[in-house]
């Protein structure tokens, strides 16, 4: 067995399409020629166990009670999202670690971590063996991406080293309280912990996306959010609707019973609430649909408030 190289896939399946992706994102990096670990906090059905050369199966999914807050804004309007639950930093940590930890004991010398909505086009995979040798060639022991665009993070989709190193040197946040409080991202604690030693990383100052030009990466991303705001006007509810500018697919959008409306990208929706009935928003997107449905009681309004709030200019 070759005990040189080495892809970590992290995966969270639990919808028969999500189950679907991983099976193809193995597919598509096995001409690759490295072995295959996948580690989940969701059971995988055998033919994925068969397909890989190691599974980490870990029940526990650790879902924080924060994650970072949502802002989208302009000349009219302000909207602060904040996420109470859902968090889910602290499982895709542990998925990283179990998978490092692991194939440091069987000593590989390098690994590639990807999450599982990274599709690899054949182009692409020999980009990962480039990115390896030069990584080893410039005497650097991790591999990072460093998006314009994303001031101060660093990449959690994509990323490679040497095991011994990242066990060593890396310390990530394991419970809630290493966050301190603090609502950041996963990619700015990456930053955090790994910047201070950028000297002996090699950085490759692009997106994974526009660096994988011929592969679908993150292709699980949020695409839209549907929900409902309080607001300086009147102490009323609002409903948003965004379908963001990063998806390059439209959204289609049913309110209650009335006609689906289509959203292109970046489309933003705003439409005052009364209490009463509650709302049912059903959305269509790339052939999955969604609905959620929100009560419209005091006591739902209150806890609107508490969660989200829309500030008009």
């Amino acid at each position: 067995m070759n005990k040189k190289d080495i892809i970590i896939i992290g995966a969270y399946p639990n919808h028969p399409y999500k189950m679907d992706m991983l099976r193809e994102c193995i597919k598509r990096v096995k001409p690759l020629g490295y072995d295959i670990l996948v580690v989940s906090h969701y059971p995988l059905p055998t033919d994925i166990q068969e397909s890989v050369d190691y599974v980490i199966y870990d029940k526990e999914n650790v879902k924080m009670l924060y994650c970072p807050n949502y802002e989208f804004g302009n000349d009219g309007f302000i909207i602060k999202k904040h996420i109470n639950e859902g968090g889910h930093a602290l499982a895709v940590v542990k998925n990283i670690n179990n998978g490092i930890n692991y194939v440091n004991y069987l000593k590989y010398n390098f690994f590639f971590y990807m999450e599982c909505d990274n599709l690899f086009g054949s182009d692409d995979l020999l980009k990962i063996e480039i990115l390896k040798n030069t990584m080893f060639m410039d005497g650097k022991n991790m591999l990072l991406f460093n998006p314009p665009v994303e001031k101060d993070s660093y990449e959690t989709l994509l990323f490679g080293g040497i095991p011994s190193y990242y066990c060593d040197s890396i310390h990530l946040p394991i419970t809630e309280e290493d966050f301190k409080g603090e609502r950041v991202s996963l990619e700015r604690i990456f930053y955090l912990e790994h910047n201070k030693m950028e000297s002996s990383y090699y950085i490759i100052n692009s997106s994974s996306k526009e660096y994988f030009s011929s592969s679908e990466i993150n292709k699980d991303f949020p695409k839209f959010i549907v929900d409902v705001f309080g607001s300086n006007v009147g102490q009323n509810l609002h409903l948003f609707i965004i379908n963001f500018p990063e998806n390059p697919n439209s959204i289609e959008v049913t309110i209650n019973n009335g006609e689906p409306q289509e959203f292109g990208i970046s489309r933003w929706y705003i439409r005052p609430l009364n209490l009463g009935e509650p709302l049912v928003v059903k959305v269509l997107s790339d052939g999955i649909e969604m609905v959620k449905e929100f009560g419209l009681t005091e006591e739902d309004k209150l806890w609107y408030f508490k969660n989200g709030f829309i500030k008009f200019n």
